[in-house]
């Protein structure tokens, strides 16, 4: 699949396209370089385990892009429970469980103490305490959103 012709008359695939802007989203969320490519390649073998082929590869494959495509579209609120730092945010609570609040908190309190002083430490407590309920299913809804209509516009 090609994604566009540049002006050399040479084609970018689709999948090129991908590649380089997963290496973007690595540095939103502070990931390590080619973080969220190596979350395909795995997504890639682990449906060629279960059993999927062809055209099913190439949509696990892009799925797995689009989820890290989005992972800025609640910037806001991440950066509500991160004291002020959306992607600190993202790279601490993302191996938390998001229907726990203790956690949460408990999460809030010792990483960005870690990293701030009490005055950010608070101001994300606070910004838990304060979080409607279900902020967490909102940030996840707007991320699955942006892959979505990102999906859609690419066919």
């Amino acid at each position: 699949m090609e994604a566009s012709a540049l002006g050399s008359g040479r084609t970018v695939r689709l999948a090129e396209l991908f590649a380089a802007v997963s290496l973007a989203t690595d540095l939103a969320d502070d990931s390590p370089f080619e973080s969220a490519l190596g979350d395909a390649l795995t997504s890639l073998e682990l449906a060629r385990l279960a059993g999927l082929r062809g055209e099913e590869l190439t949509d696990v494959y892009y799925l797995a892009f689009l989820y890290h495509l989005g992972c800025t579209a609640a910037a806001d609120s991440q950066a509500k429970v991160g004291g002020g730092d959306d992607v600190s945010s993202r790279r601490w609570f993302s191996e938390a469980d998001y229907t726990d609040r203790g956690q949460l908190l408990r999460l809030a309190a010792t990483r960005v103490a870690r990293e701030w002083g009490p005055i950010v430490r608070a101001q994300a407590v606070a910004g838990l305490l304060t979080a409607p309920k279900g902020f967490m299913a909102d940030s996840f809804a707007a991320i699955c959103e942006v892959g979505a209509r990102l999906g859609e516009r690419l066919g």
